[in-house]
């Protein structure tokens, strides 16, 4: 009788002789393997034997004595097809018993089969945002993309997401270009991150559309020391653009040199424009816009009249000469810095009013053109003309009036002061400075009536006054909301228009009256005036009749005069506007005072408020 005993041990070893089982690898392609089967024990020696799947792979084992079978399997340059194929080692003695066996399954890294943008390749337009799709398939584990602009990476701007396969990865990519992207490749790259040497990628050749760039830059045969007037000059102008058939403009800054150029050029995506490139151009000297033309001066005044000049080189040489209407001389007393001269000049007779001119010399040539100032005489402006209300509310006035003809030789102030009539602890005046004749006050008292005084000012004195009267609106009543509306009649609104006239009438009646008894009051008397700096005196000129002057340079305001209560006093207030527009004085408004029964004693003291500021005591003589 045969005892058949079956192995008692089988083994797969690798080339490191490591016992493997289950999944091996992973490999990558193209790797070569070296599996080892043992077995030992059994009776008869069994034969080993090495199947992928049903497919005999080989039979040829080797016995190592002592029980011990081996068969060694070498897999040559495994490709993608073997990925998760199974290899069986068995040990089979007898054709009567299961043959035992021992199986691995082999696990390999596959790389990308391939890339590619799929999104479609067309011209671009510069700042143009566009989404830009790329898809790889085929990697084992799933590939990975990246986005490339040369060295740059885009991977910040980009999106990726793999299949539930884990057979494809998709990477989307939000691409803005610009014109220095043109003519350069994107690139969109694929890789297995566990074999890194197997990188797939695809290439988009980029054609991007831009507007012109322009740079201007003076001809190269152009020397910029030896460009004076009149000299011939042309510019380079570097383009680039895409398309690149532009149509080209040359446009020039400035009138007068050193010119400040661009050029200009467009095409399909839009207008280029250069910086502006400075053309130094020497040249005479020219006369600098916006000097002061017109110096106002008294007799035997002194003045400074300054002159400007612009011009390159700016070694300049000055000539002053003056001019009226018989005579023309040279001006000799005048310093000169560089593009700068300042003549001093003394009108002595009106005979020295006239024209001063000045020009200027350098190594070009000339001033063509001289600098022209007018000599006029000083003195105060010429009053307002044509002041208009333009438009009141029961808190405001606007006023529009137009300069005088003559402003005095020098820059004028305007001046208005709206002087309540109203009597009461709510009575306030309001004044106005404006560089402008035109004025907006506000806050004023509803249903009162101002006298507005307008006047312009210098540092010579001041111009006559105009005198308006206006009336600010009354308030509307408040109505609540629980009244029902009411319809008014034709009938009623006549009736209530009558009514307001009425007011209106009786209110200028009180007023008049108010006016005329306040020259029954002799322990004190209300009087206008015009300063913030009184200097006053007092000269008889008529009998009973004084009239006190104001020297007033600065902002008008209006003036409480209290006198003692022994002196009989009367204060006539349309009098006093009266006389007012009558008398033109160098120092300031004429005020007029009544006493209709004496004078004053030769001396006495006044008291003067104006604003909310207290005037000291001044001493007034009559």
């Amino acid at each position: 009788m045969i005892l058949i005993v079956p192995p008692k041990n089988l083994t797969i070893r690798d080339n490191k002789n490591n016992t493997i089982s289950g999944v091996i690898g992973p490999y990558e392609e193209g790797a070569t393997v070296n599996l080892i089967c043992e077995a030992s024990g059994g009776r008869p020696t069994p034969n080993l034997s090495w199947w992928k799947g049903s497919t005999l792979l080989d039979d040829s084992d080797t016995p190592l004595g002592r029980g011990l079978v081996k068969n060694e399997i070498v897999l040559l340059d495994l490709q993608r097809e073997d990925l998760l194929a199974t290899l069986t080692c068995q040990a089979r003695n007898t054709n009567l018993t299961i043959p035992v066996s021992k199986s691995v399954t082999i696990d390999l890294s596959l790389s990308p089969r391939e890339v590619k943008i799929v999104t479609p390749r067309r011209p671009l337009s510069s700042g143009e945002t566009l989404e830009v799709v790329c898809q790889t398939f085929g990697s084992r584990p799933p590939a990975r993309l990246s986005w490339w602009i040369g060295q740059e990476s885009l991977n910040s701007m980009a999106k990726e997401t793999v299949s539930g396969d884990g057979n494809s990865t998709v990477s989307r990519l939000q691409f803005r270009p610009t014109s220095e992207e043109h003519g350069k490749l994107l690139i969109c790259k694929a890789h297995n991150p566990e074999t890194p040497d197997s990188a797939l990628e695809d290439k988009w050749d980029l054609n991007v559309y831009f507007s012109p760039q322009l740079s201007l830059a003076l001809g190269a045969s152009q020397q910029y020391e030896h460009i004076r007037e009149g000299s011939d000059v042309y510019f380079d102008c570097n383009i680039q653009a895409n398309p690149p058939e532009p149509l080209l403009a040359a446009a020039e800054r400035g009138q007068t040199p050193p010119g400040r150029y661009r050029c200009l050029a467009t095409n399909s995506e839009g207008e280029g424009i250069s910086e502006e490139a400075e053309l130094m151009v020497q040249f005479s000297p020219v006369c600098i816009s916006g000097q002061k033309r017109a110096y106002g001066v008294a007799r035997h005044e002194e003045v400074n009249v300054t002159c400007e000049v612009d011009a390159d080189p700016d070694d300049i040489q000055f000539r002053w000469m003056f001019n009226n209407t018989s005579e023309t001389i040279d001006i000799i007393t005048f310093t000169s810095t560089a593009t700068q001269s300042i003549a001093t000049y003394v009108p002595r007779s009106k005979m020295d009013y006239g024209t001063l001119s000045c020009w200027g010399r350098n190594s070009i040539g000339v001033q063509r053109q001289p600098c022209v100032f007018s000599i006029v005489p000083a003195g105060p402006p010429d009053p307002l003309q044509n002041c208009t209300l333009l438009s009141f509310s029961a808190t405001s006035f606007m006023v529009n009036c137009t300069p005088g003809i003559d402003d005095g030789g020098m820059k004028p102030k305007f001046h208005l002061i709206a002087i309540s009539l109203r009597d009461g602890k709510d009575s306030k005046n309001f004044s106005v400075v404006s560089d402008q004749p035109q004025f907006l006050i506000r806050g004023l008292n509803p249903g009162t009536t101002y006298q507005l005084v307008m006047y312009a000012s210098n540092t010579k004195g001041l111009s006559t006054t105009i005198e308006l009267l206006a009336t600010t609106l009354f308030r509307a009543e408040r109505r609540t909301g629980d009244e029902p509306p009411i319809a008014i009649s034709a009938v009623l609104a006549v009736l209530m228009g009558l009514v307001g006239a009425l007011v209106l009438l009786a209110i200028i009646i009180i007023f008049i009256m108010k006016s005329r008894s306040s020259s029954d009051n002799s322990g004190t008397f209300l009087q206008q005036a015009f300063c913030t700096n009184v200097i006053s005196w007092m000269t008889l000129n008529l009998p009973h009749i004084c009239h006190m002057f104001i020297n007033d340079n600065h902002i008008p305001w209006y003036i409480l005069v209290t006198l003692p209560d022994n002196i009989p006093f009367v204060t006539n207030r349309n009098a006093l506007w009266r006389r007012n527009k009558r008398h033109v004085l160098p120092d300031g408004p004429m005020v007029t005072v009544y006493s209709p029964k004496n004078c004053l004693p030769k001396s006495c003291n006044l008291t003067a408020h104006h604003g909310i500021v207290r005037l000291k005591n001044t001493r007034i003589d009559c």
